[in-house]
Protein backbone atom coordinates (compact mmCIF):
# COMPACT_ATOMS: atom_id res chain seq x y z
CA UNK A 1 0.00 0.00 0.00
CA UNK A 2 3.05 2.87 1.12
CA UNK A 3 4.36 1.38 -2.49
CA UNK A 4 1.47 2.94 -4.28
CA UNK A 5 1.01 5.87 -2.11
CA UNK A 6 4.54 6.56 -3.18
CA UNK A 7 4.21 5.64 -6.73
CA UNK A 8 1.30 8.30 -7.22
CA UNK A 9 2.84 10.97 -5.46
CA UNK A 10 5.64 10.59 -7.20
CA UNK A 11 3.63 10.74 -10.70
CA UNK A 12 1.59 13.48 -9.49
CA UNK A 13 4.99 15.66 -8.87
CA UNK A 14 5.95 14.57 -12.28
CA UNK A 15 3.09 15.98 -13.89
CA UNK A 16 2.99 19.12 -12.20
CA UNK A 17 6.59 20.11 -13.38
CA UNK A 18 5.82 19.69 -16.66
CA UNK A 19 4.36 22.55 -19.33
CA UNK A 20 1.16 21.41 -20.66
CA UNK A 21 0.21 25.02 -22.17
CA UNK A 22 -2.04 22.84 -25.16
CA UNK A 23 -3.94 21.26 -22.16
CA UNK A 24 -4.56 25.12 -20.46
CA UNK A 25 -8.19 25.26 -19.92
CA UNK A 26 -7.96 28.98 -18.75
CA UNK A 27 -7.39 29.84 -22.40
CA UNK A 28 -9.91 31.91 -24.22
CA UNK A 29 -11.31 31.25 -27.92
CA UNK A 30 -13.10 33.37 -29.64
CA UNK A 31 -15.00 30.91 -31.57
CA UNK A 32 -15.68 33.34 -34.64
CA UNK A 33 -12.06 32.72 -36.09
CA UNK A 34 -12.76 28.82 -35.70
CA UNK A 35 -12.83 27.44 -39.41
CA UNK A 36 -11.03 27.38 -42.63
CA UNK A 37 -9.80 30.71 -43.74
CA UNK A 38 -7.34 31.75 -46.42
CA UNK A 39 -5.27 34.55 -47.24
CA UNK A 40 -2.24 36.51 -49.01
CA UNK A 41 0.07 39.53 -49.23
CA UNK A 42 3.58 40.41 -51.07
CA UNK A 43 6.67 41.96 -49.66
CA UNK A 44 5.08 42.82 -46.35
CA UNK A 45 7.13 39.73 -44.03
CA UNK A 46 9.53 39.23 -46.52
CA UNK A 47 10.24 41.93 -49.90
CA UNK A 48 10.11 40.11 -52.92
CA UNK A 49 7.88 37.03 -51.10
CA UNK A 50 4.34 36.83 -52.52
CA UNK A 51 2.84 34.82 -49.25
CA UNK A 52 -0.36 32.82 -49.71
CA UNK A 53 -1.84 30.46 -46.83
CA UNK A 54 -4.84 28.53 -45.79
CA UNK A 55 -5.21 28.25 -42.06
CA UNK A 56 -7.52 25.81 -39.90
CA UNK A 57 -8.08 27.13 -36.41
CA UNK A 58 -10.16 24.41 -34.79
CA UNK A 59 -12.27 25.03 -31.60
CA UNK A 60 -9.44 22.49 -29.27
CA UNK A 61 -7.28 25.60 -29.53
CA UNK A 62 -5.26 23.75 -31.91
CA UNK A 63 -4.04 24.77 -35.94
CA UNK A 64 -2.56 24.03 -38.88
CA UNK A 65 -1.32 26.22 -41.73
CA UNK A 66 -0.37 25.93 -44.97
CA UNK A 67 1.97 27.97 -46.87
CA UNK A 68 2.72 28.99 -50.54
CA UNK A 69 6.01 31.17 -50.78
CA UNK A 70 6.33 32.49 -54.23
CA UNK A 71 10.07 34.20 -55.34
CA UNK A 72 11.55 35.02 -58.35
CA UNK A 73 9.38 32.38 -59.97
CA UNK A 74 10.01 29.78 -58.40
CA UNK A 75 7.32 28.03 -55.23
CA UNK A 76 8.18 26.62 -51.98
CA UNK A 77 5.14 25.12 -50.07
CA UNK A 78 5.45 24.53 -45.94
CA UNK A 79 2.72 23.74 -43.20
CA UNK A 80 3.16 24.62 -39.55
CA UNK A 81 1.03 23.64 -36.74
CA UNK A 82 0.43 24.59 -32.76
CA UNK A 83 -1.92 25.82 -30.82
CA UNK A 84 -3.75 29.78 -30.77
CA UNK A 85 -5.86 31.64 -28.43
CA UNK A 86 -7.37 34.60 -27.82
CA UNK A 87 -7.19 37.58 -25.12
CA UNK A 88 -8.93 41.55 -24.97
CA UNK A 89 -8.70 41.70 -28.62
CA UNK A 90 -5.17 40.14 -29.02
CA UNK A 91 -4.23 36.61 -31.04
CA UNK A 92 -1.67 34.71 -30.19
CA UNK A 93 -0.58 31.93 -32.48
CA UNK A 94 2.39 29.50 -31.05
CA UNK A 95 4.06 27.06 -33.23
CA UNK A 96 4.93 23.89 -32.28
CA UNK A 97 8.56 24.03 -34.59
CA UNK A 98 9.94 26.62 -32.91
CA UNK A 99 7.78 26.89 -29.72
CA UNK A 100 7.66 30.73 -30.35
CA UNK A 101 4.63 33.15 -30.52
CA UNK A 102 3.05 35.20 -33.04
CA UNK A 103 1.01 38.01 -31.33
CA UNK A 104 -1.32 40.07 -33.33
CA UNK A 105 -4.41 42.49 -32.71
CA UNK A 106 -7.31 41.38 -34.65
CA UNK A 107 -10.50 42.62 -35.59
CA UNK A 108 -13.60 40.51 -36.71
CA UNK A 109 -15.09 42.59 -39.62
CA UNK A 110 -17.80 40.40 -40.12
CA UNK A 111 -18.22 36.81 -40.50
CA UNK A 112 -15.78 35.98 -43.58
CA UNK A 113 -13.12 38.57 -42.72
CA UNK A 114 -10.57 38.92 -40.04
CA UNK A 115 -8.31 41.81 -39.82
CA UNK A 116 -4.54 40.91 -37.95
CA UNK A 117 -2.00 43.52 -37.50
CA UNK A 118 0.90 42.25 -36.16
CA UNK A 119 2.23 43.03 -32.44
CA UNK A 120 5.40 40.57 -32.26
CA UNK A 121 6.76 38.34 -34.89
CA UNK A 122 8.89 35.26 -34.15
CA UNK A 123 10.12 35.67 -37.64
CA UNK A 124 13.59 36.67 -38.06
CA UNK A 125 12.55 38.70 -41.89
CA UNK A 126 9.83 40.51 -39.84
CA UNK A 127 11.01 44.25 -39.73
CA UNK A 128 8.13 46.14 -39.21
CA UNK A 129 4.33 46.66 -40.16
CA UNK A 130 2.89 43.74 -41.08
CA UNK A 131 -1.05 43.53 -41.39
CA UNK A 132 -3.29 41.20 -43.36
CA UNK A 133 -7.13 39.83 -43.78
CA UNK A 134 -8.19 36.11 -43.76
CA UNK A 135 -11.00 35.03 -45.78
CA UNK A 136 -13.19 32.27 -44.61
CA UNK A 137 -13.49 29.50 -46.70
CA UNK A 138 -17.37 28.83 -48.04
CA UNK A 139 -18.85 26.65 -50.31
CA UNK A 140 -18.92 29.51 -52.34
CA UNK A 141 -15.42 30.32 -52.66
CA UNK A 142 -13.38 27.39 -52.31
Amino acid sequence: MYIRISFLAFCLMLLSSCSFDFLDFNKNLDTRLVGVWYGSETGQEIKGVEKKWEMTRLEDGSFTIQFALYQSGKLRKSEESGTWWTENGTYYENHDASGLTNIYKYEVLDALHIKFVAEKMSSPMYAGTYEFIDIKKTKTNR
